[in-house]
């Protein structure tokens, strides 16, 4: 496809494979977020951005943000990678408000994707996020766990593998209608 370009910023790998693979599928350029500026945002009319989700926030999202006045009129995608499902909307309604302006809500087309966890591979700063989220699922009443809280304590210290090629397709489908 044209003027399509698919930009990342991953910290364990799964943000790159999605990226990798929606490059592929759409036959169009790639980019590691740190080798984007302004006149490389500028080439393209649909600029698509994939990061983590760490604390709350989407890694490296600070490059469409200090781009926003520049891309606004364009065709803005972002997809996140996090360990959380993708139907919980109240988690991504709360992250896509804490991450964007109001109008930046209204332009911006954002979809989830599930990322794999590899706890050996984690940093420190990780690895006591982690650790703090387990510790606050398991001060849950079982009853009021969510089978996300049941996968990460099932999962923690090992190996969670979510990621899965075909969750880009709405993204697809998405770019064929613009």
């Amino acid at each position: 496809m044209d003027n399509i370009i698919v930009i990342y910023k991953s910290k364990y790998g799964s943000t790159k494979r999605y990226a990798q693979y929606l490059s592929k599928k759409l036959n169009c350029n790639l980019l590691e977020e740190s080798k984007v500026n302004k006149d490389t945002l500028d080439k393209y009319n649909t600029i698509i951005y994939g990061g983590g989700i760490y604390a709350g926030r989407i890694n490296g999202l600070r490059t469409i943000i200090n781009n926003y006045e520049n891309i606004k009129y364009k065709n803005v995608i972002v997809y996140t990678v996090g360990i959380t499902n993708p139907n919980d909307k109240k988690t991504y309604d709360d992250l896509i408000k804490r991450n964007f302006t109001e109008d930046m809500i209204t332009k911006i087309q954002v979809f989830n994707l599930l990322g794999d966890i590899n706890y050996s591979k984690l940093n420190f700063f990780n690895k006591i996020m982690m650790y703090a989220l387990i510790g606050f699922i398991k001060k849950k009443d079982e009853s009021k766990r969510t089978d996300d809280d049941k996968k990460i304590l099932e999962s923690y210290g090992k190996s969670l593998i979510l990621f899965n090629e075909k969750s880009i397709k709405p993204i697809i489908n998405h770019i064929k209608t613009l």
